[in-house]
């Protein structure tokens, strides 16, 4: 009714239903449309991502530059922004822990007498 341009309080009069509730329903209506108009299309669809999880499993200490590089040479182009945001969207964390170097014994037996 509201797309065939009939006022609120006509709405209301016909449906018996409160003006203040056909107001809510007309706003929250307007919010939901105007959101799906908002957001753009996605960049990568489901196969890209999952070949986009491959490269970031298989090359974990690799920039974000270095995996774009490889990423744009067989597929679609994104941005790093785009890189580093989607992996988080396929629960994969954003960095990988540091080595921790080796603890010779000599070295190890001297932290464990402290300990």
């Amino acid at each position: 009714m509201h797309q065939a341009e009939k006022t609120s309080k006509e709405i209301a009069e016909t449906t018996k239903i409160g003006l203040r509730t056909v107001q809510r329903i007309i706003k929250n209506w307007k919010d939901i449309v105007f959101e799906e108009e908002m957001w753009p299309e996605k960049i990568l669809n489901d196969r890209h991502r999952q070949s986009l999880k491959r490269l970031v499993k298989s090359n974990r200490r690799k920039t974000t530059v270095e995996l774009r590089a490889l990423f744009n040479s067989e597929s679609t182009r994104i941005s790093t922004r785009t890189l580093r945001r989607e992996p988080m969207g396929l629960g994969l964390n954003s960095c990988v822990a540091l080595r921790k170097p080796l603890i010779s014994e000599a070295n190890w037996k001297k932290k464990a007498s402290i300990c």
